[in-house]
């Protein structure tokens, strides 16, 4: 049976107090008991004392017989007297001048204790069984004026009393020790409540639970994140957070201001009005960054803010939308212009008019032929200027490029459907386009098959470059996953993602260096 945490805490904090109590309890109650019993010692000395220095009791025990005038006095002594039972006078021959028992005086004292106190004249104390019972008495003997003993007194309590006493003692302990523990569980009661409410109801199970989550969460973001409570002092980040400010130490606790002095989280603090999207220099990078008040019951308790280097922002765009495969298209095209309008100006330059004439016939009608072919095959406008570009990119560096002649597409009319293919096929050209140029026979190519059938999309790339180990088959399409180097290994990861949304598929084949990409696409 699980416990809550209000109960546990409730159960071990009753038990320690009834245990320190019982201990307490327990001492005190034992020094008490000693305390008690020296007191009652010194009380019967005392009365002891006080009785054999009485006249009447040397003025009988000296000239005998006696009158009564003893056991007046010893009666009067015996009612004033709280914890004392009995005071017995008697002389040298341990006859009884007082008792409370009348009819006892003339006897013999009882006990077989006074053999003492007859032959030696010092007063001690010691238990013994008498008339009345068993009890605590002390013996004291009794000088005249010439300072010769001529009797003694036995002043003494009864076990009997003195148990009583000792209970009373005990029960009274017993009530304090209740009242303080009553006191103390109400007050534990209470404590456990605010310790539940301060955990927000939760038990430890969840609260280790939720704080294994929230830092894998925070690890795992590429986000950095970095909060700070109303007194400005950092109270949480991430290691993204700590890469991107480019510190390596521990910063927990610091004041925000001393690691970032253009930090905008107090101003939020002093706000209460958060900020979104807004642009700031960190450590020399350009991070875009948000930053929001953390409220408690309605007041500002502190700031969290969250940031990201806003280059890889960007590139990260351009690699979903597409975007950095048509730029790269383009500068491969303008460059290539570029290279034929120098070898144009160079001819001119020489005066020979007309080479520079054929030449340039010879690209208007090359590259008519192939943009005519190109948007015969391809009514998407945006599939066709990709495709152009990596032609031209792959005449750039030596590459032959080849379409297959089945290759056929209409047009896209779902515009993110268009730039999903512009990231899929724009990723696979620029993979084997890479593979194909490390051919050591200097001979790489690349073949390119786009088609369009009744309900699908298929698209096929091949090159002959450096093909894939069978060992990382399994991990190409793993973020981060790359065998060329730190950075990389997000091409295939973003096919494999947009695949999945589509309910797509993609098929590898390498063998003999020769890699080859099916994708199959509903549509």
């Amino acid at each position: 049976m699980k416990v809550k945490l209000q109960t546990k805490i409730f159960l071990w904090i009753t038990v320690i107090l009834l245990l320190s109590g019982i201990v307490t309890m327990f001492l005190s109650v034992q020094m008490m008991f000693k305390n008690t019993n020296a007191a009652l010692e010194r009380n019967l000395f005392n009365i002891a004392e006080t009785v054999a220095k009485l006249p009447v009791v040397i003025d009988e025990l000296n000239y005998p017989p006696f009158d009564g005038g003893i056991q007046k006095q010893t009666l009067n002594i015996l009612d004033s007297s709280a914890d004392v039972d009995y005071i017995v006078v008697c002389n040298m021959d341990s006859d009884r001048y007082s008792h409370p028992n009348p009819q006892l005086i003339g006897e013999k004292f009882v006990g077989g204790d006074d053999k003492d106190i007859v032959t030696s004249p010092k007063r001690y104390i010691s238990t013994g069984h008498g008339t009345l019972g068993v009890s605590v008495r002390v013996l004291v003997p009794v000088f005249n004026a010439e300072n010769k003993q001529i009797g003694f007194v036995c002043v003494g309590t009864l076990r009997s009393t003195i148990q009583n006493a000792h209970q009373q003692l005990v029960l009274s302990y017993a009530i304090y020790l209740c009242s303080g523990l009553l006191i103390g569980i109400v007050g534990v009661f209470f404590l456990t409540r605010s310790i539940k409410k301060s955990l927000l109801g939760l038990e430890p199970e969840d609260l280790a639970k939720l704080y294994r989550e929230n830092k894998g969460m925070m690890e795992a973001l590429h986000e950095g994140v970095i909060a700070i409570d109303k007194e400005y002092k950092v109270t949480l980040f991430n290691e993204s957070a700590r890469k991107l400010m480019g510190i390596e130490s521990d910063f927990l606790g610091m004041d925000v201001r001393d690691i970032m002095s253009n930090s905008r989280l107090p101003y939020v603090v002093e706000t209460e009005e958060a900020e979104y999207d807004r642009e700031q220099i960190l450590s020399g990078k350009v991070i875009i960054t948000n930053r929001v008040p953390i409220l408690e019951k309605g007041k500002v308790a502190g700031a969290v803010a969250t940031f990201r280097d806003k280059t890889l922002l960007i590139q990260l765009v351009e690699e979903l939308t597409g975007a950095k495969h048509l730029v790269e298209a383009l500068r491969a095209s303008t460059h290539e212009f570029m290279n034929k309008l120098h070898t144009i100006l160079g001819l001119i330059e020489l005066d020979r008019y007309e080479e520079a004439r054929n030449f340039i016939l010879d690209i208007h009608k090359n590259q008519q032929e192939l943009n005519k072919k190109l948007f015969h095959t391809f009514k998407d406008p945006i599939i066709a200027g990709l495709v152009l570009g990596k032609f031209s990119a792959c005449k750039e560096q030596g590459i032959t490029i080849t379409l297959s002649p089945e290759s056929h597409i209409e047009l896209v009319t779902d515009s993110d459907l268009s730039h999903t293919l512009v990231t899929i096929i724009g990723n696979l050209i620029d993979n084997a386009m890479e593979s194909a140029s490390k051919n050591k026979d200097h001979d790489g190519y690349v073949l390119v098959g786009i088609l369009q059938v009744e309900n699908e999309i298929l698209i096929e790339v091949q090159d002959n470059g450096s093909g894939i180990d069978e060992e990382d088959m399994e991990l190409i399409f793993e973020r981060g996953f790359s065998t060329k180097g730190e950075g990389r290994g997000v091409g295939l990861y973003l096919i494999k993602q947009e695949l999945d949304r589509l309910e797509g598929s993609i098929l590898v084949e390498s063998k003999e260096r020769i890699t080859k990409f099916n994708v199959q696409i509903p549509y």
